[in-house]
């Protein structure tokens, strides 16, 4: 009889709570009765059978007849299986068997098998340290009172003691297996069959010998074991389908990429064979060339020694097949690079090397073109997921390739690329890896870097060179000069401070200049005046510089200087010229003066300074004694303070007080003088306008 599976269903929680009640219905259904009669026998049994009102009325209304009678017999035999009666049925559990030390748990046969697997290696575990488990159970069944068992948590901890490393799957097995009261493990009945299993050392096991005649197997070695059994779930080297014999065009087109890559020069390892330029060598001298070059079985280039007689028989001679026509070897080899003959096709353009070789597959690469189209399509879509998944999360894949490539050469195996991708959360399903597979394994293996260039685009290590480059030229660049300023653009200021560097470090700049005029014509080119000035060390500007060029050129050379002038003007400094012709003039010593750009006043800030020496005047140096105290900051004895030594040497005789500090930083500017790159205050100069402004001032009676 089929039931509906609600029916059904419903039927299935009435007959096991009719069994637990030891109920039967038959006591209080007797022959076909009316619809409510049915309903009010099954809502007296509600809270036992467990139905609500709305399936009382679905299972009435599923037995009744057309008549409007309930069919209560076809229910009893759906409940009760044989009309209802249960004294013939025997209590399935007693309670009894939970008080057995030895009790365990029923396995599967499958279970059973991998229990008794399991088992032995615990055996051998604990013969081999020869220790008793039982009283390592003992103690923790003192600490928890429970008779022959321990909770899981010390049944665990037990086995971890002693050494038994169990897999997840293996312990739960053991536990189904002697689990008690749901939470407690029978360590009795375990112990007991551990010390049951008998190990025999040195035992063979049964041998089965049996000579089976060998079938014919063309297929073994022809066929991939993925084209049968469909996608490949295990990568063991033997169901790598043999190579198949490569023709002589695909060789020839190989031996041209290994020689262009490695820049071989093909002549030079024929040449010593062929003494007379007969143009052939014979087979073994040819092998033993295409050794050196690179191309055997054992070197960069495989060929296995049918492949090595293919070519070998391509290009042996007509007359005598011993030996081998190496001059056509090499000009079919040499294509790689150019064409001969070029001078007369001018107009020709060579592609080097040619797209046949460019384009040639790795070896034990499938020829992608030539897939399947469903193949290729699933090889797009798994692409497009690395990609998505690669730049959402920023992924740098091949560092952890790098990790398992320890000899650099691009390639994995299929576990470990398999490792790669998924452990990086790039979820595949197997047909889209084996097909990415298809598409990226060669003999080596899987081509990570191939694979990497079409997946991840994303540039992380952008060759710096150009950056460099342009960064050296950015630096070595001549840079535009800077507008000049006022005081550069003023010759006799500009005479000015090279008078005062010449006087204060007491040099001739002439021997500087005079090297680079060896005839002795009084010019000196540009160039070699800057020269002069630098070896000098005369700090100047640019534009100052330029100045000095610009004033003191020669006019009849364009791009001279006139040297012997400049140095006859700085000379003045030391000696005034032609006194020969005027015997009465006395010679005045030229001081040089310390003013620069940056201790320019207007007329405000005079004002402001004038008022403030005033100030000062009244503690004039034979007042107030500053010379001492200055002269303890100045540990060099140069004449000058930083700003902040000068303002603590004020601060001692208290003169801070008098001035702001808007006049003190016009003080420090009107008396500053250029030290290296900052302004420090010529305290001397200090010194001798206060005794000046102290002997001039107009004293008042009152």
């Amino acid at each position: 009889m089929l039931l509906e599976p609600k029916i059904l269903a419903k039927s299935g929680s009435s007959r096991r709570c009719l069994y637990r009640f030891h109920v039967t219905l038959l006591t209080f259904i007797n022959f076909q009765f009316p619809e409510s009669k049915f309903v009010n026998v099954l809502a007296q049994f509600k809270n036992v059978i467990g139905l609500s009102e709305c399936e009382i009325k679905e299972v009435t209304d599923y037995f009744k007849q057309p008549d409007g009678r309930v069919a209560y017999e076809q229910f009893c035999r759906v409940v009760s299986d044989e009309g209802g009666e249960h004294a013939r049925n025997m209590n399935l559990i007693s309670g009894l068997e939970w008080e057995d030390p030895m009790h365990t748990n029923n396995l599967s046969d499958s279970e059973r098998r991998r229990l008794c697997v399991l088992l032995t290696k615990i055996a051998q575990t604990v013969r081999l340290r020869d220790v008793v488990l039982m009283p390592f159970f003992q103690d923790y069944e003192m600490v928890a009172k429970n008779e022959g068992a321990v909770t899981l948590n010390h049944f665990s901890r037990v086995l971890h003691f002693m050494g038994i490393l169990l897999s997840e799957d293996d312990f739960l097995l053991l536990v189904k297996r002697y689990l008690r009261n749901s939470y407690t493990v029978n360590y009795v009945s375990f112990v007991k069959h551990i010390e049951q299993i008998d190990l025999i050392e040195n035992f063979p096991g049964r041998l089965i010998d049996a000579e089976l005649p060998k079938l014919p197997r063309p297929e073994i070695g022809a066929v991939r074991v993925s084209d049968v059994f469909g996608v490949e779930s295990s990568f063991h080297p033997v169901l790598k389908p043999t190579q198949c014999s490569r023709e002589s065009d695909e060789i020839l087109l190989r031996i041209k990429r290994h020689v262009y890559e490695n820049s071989i020069r093909v002549h030079d390892f024929f040449d010593g064979y062929d003494q007379l330029r007969t143009g052939y060598v014979t087979k073994n001298q040819f092998f033993r060339v295409l050794d050196n070059i690179g191309i055997s079985a054992l070197d960069r280039l495989y060929l296995t020694e049918d492949e090595m007689e293919l070519v070998a028989e391509r290009y042996a001679d007509v007359n005598d097949a011993t030996r081998v026509n190496w001059t056509i070897f090499e000009n079919d080899i040499n294509k790689v690079f150019t064409e001969k003959d070029l001078d007369k096709k001018p107009f020709k353009i060579v592609v080097a090397p040619p797209p046949e070789v460019t384009d040639l597959p790795r070896v034990g690469q499938a020829n992608w073109q030539q897939q399947r189209t469903e193949d290729r399509s699933l090889c797009e879509q798994a692409l497009d997921n690395c990609k998505a998944r690669i730049s959402k999360r920023r992924l740098y894949l091949r560092q952890y390739f790098q990790m398992f490539d320890k000899q650099n050469t691009g390639h994995v195996t299929r576990n470990q690329a398999r490792q790669v991708i998924y452990s990086n959360g790039i979820l595949l399903s197997n047909e889209e890896f084996y097909a990415l597979e298809r598409r990226y394994n060669d003999d080596l293996g899987f081509n990570y870097n191939m694979f990497l260039c079409e997946a991840d685009t994303q540039d992380y290590a952008v060759p710096k060179y150009e950056e460099l480059k342009q960064t050296l030229d950015d630096l070595n660049k001549p840079r535009e000069a800077p507008p000049p300023k006022k005081h550069e653009t003023d010759i006799v200021l500009v005479l000015a401070k090279v008078k005062r560097q010449v006087v204060a470090r007491r040099i001739r700049i002439e021997d500087f200049l005079k090297d680079y005029d060896r005839n002795k014509l009084q010019f000196i080119s540009e160039l070699n005046f800057r020269r002069g000035l630098d070896n000098a060390n005369i700090k100047l500007s640019e534009a100052e510089v330029d100045l000095l060029c610009k004033v003191f050129k020669a006019p009849l050379r364009g791009c001279c200087v006139n040297y012997k002038r400049f140095c006859s003007t700085i000379e003045e400094v030391f000696m005034q010229p032609c006194l020969e012709r005027a015997p009465r003039v006395v010679p005045v010593q030229h001081i040089p003066s310390q003013d620069c750009a940056m201790n320019f006043l207007n007329f405000e800030e005079r004002t402001i300074v004038s008022k403030a020496l005033q100030k000062l005047s009244k503690h004039a140096d034979h007042v107030s004694n500053l010379s001492c105290i200055f002269d303890d900051y100045d540990c060099t004895h140069c004449g000058t303070l930083s700003q902040n030594n000068f303002l603590r040497a004020l601060t001692v005789r208290e003169l801070h007080n008098l001035i702001s500090s808007r006049e003190f930083e016009l003080v420090c500017k009107c008396f500053g003088v250029e030290r290296g790159l900052r302004l420090e205050v010529d305290y001397r100069a200090f010194l001798r306008t206060l005794d000046i402004l102290a002997a001039t001032r107009i004293k008042m009676p009152f």
